[in-house]
């Protein structure tokens, strides 16, 4: 899910065809304050794009102010905008992927995704150019599974079995990989902290400070959970509350992880 705030407005992938749909919030205040069974009327953002797997909205600050979303597909990677006089997104461009893009990062001058492998489109005259490939100096070819902002115009580009830190034009900020002890499957970060998941367990580091090439690329401060299929489903009240839902066969459950005074904290809802 996705806030607009300046539209009022909150985007999700819904229902089976898996739709972008958008609710107002007051429309969902209104339902979380019903006495009994609370409902919502889920609009249509886009009607022409099914079978989304990926719905990012670009940061205020990046795009000159201005809110772009990037909506993927099996095949394609969309960008919308919000028409406000009309009360609709509008598709100003489509962009046609030779794999099934598994990531999307809004960056200051347009975004970074991840399909065959990491390419980054500027926003320059309204996303009208070509798509480049982050050709990274000495990096093996190797599968993209996620793509990360680290620190201003720092990226962390996670391949199946390394990771490296990239600038948005591909450059490297840090000299060295981080090698990954199993093949990740998510990854979500709050400065300093990242958070990798695996297919059995979610360990938790931290990011060293940047100051050059030379910079070193994690602590030696680390935390491991037995969790089997974590997911991330967003955050807490605190910007450095971050929810993951954790499955089992006859079980859902929400846990509320948080960094305090150097000690990692764990709640479970």
């Amino acid at each position: 899910m996705e806030f607009l705030p300046e539209f009022d407005m909150l985007l999700a992938i819904c229902d089976s065809s898996r739709r972008l749909g958008a609710v107002h919030s007051q429309q969902l205040n209104r339902a979380l304050r019903a006495d009994q069974q609370p409902s919502v009327y889920v609009t249509t953002a886009a009607p022409n794009i099914e079978q989304c797997h990926i719905a990012v909205v670009s940061k205020v600050e990046h795009n000159r102010g201005q809110r772009f979303v990037y909506v993927a597909t099996i095949d394609s990677i969309y960008i919308l905008q919000y028409v406000v006089k009309l009360g609709i997104f509008s598709t100003i461009r489509q962009i046609l992927t030779e794999e099934p893009p598994i990531a999307i990062c809004s960056t200051q001058n347009g975004f970074i995704f991840g399909a065959d492998n990491f390419r980054f489109l500027s926003n320059e005259n309204n996303f009208g150019g070509d798509d480049m490939q982050l050709a990274v100096d000495n990096c093996p070819y190797d599968f993209p599974v996620a793509v990360v902002e680290i620190f201003d115009n720092e990226f962390l580009l996670a391949f199946h079995n390394f990771g490296l830190f990239v600038n948005s034009k591909g450059k490297r900020t840090r000299s060295r990989n981080i090698e990954w002890e199993k093949v990740p499957l998510e990854f979500v970060y709050t400065a300093p902290h990242l958070y990798i998941v695996y297919c059995e367990f979610l360990e938790v580091v931290r990011v060293a400070p940047h100051t050059g090439m030379g910079s070193s690329l994690l602590t030696d401060d680390r935390n491991i959970f037995k969790c089997r299929s974590a997911h991330h489903t967003g955050f807490g009240p605190r910007p450095y509350d971050v929810l993951f839902a954790v499955s089992s066969v006859d079980i859902v459950e929400l846990h509320s992880f948080s960094r305090t005074d150097e000690e990692q904290q764990v709640r479970e809802f």
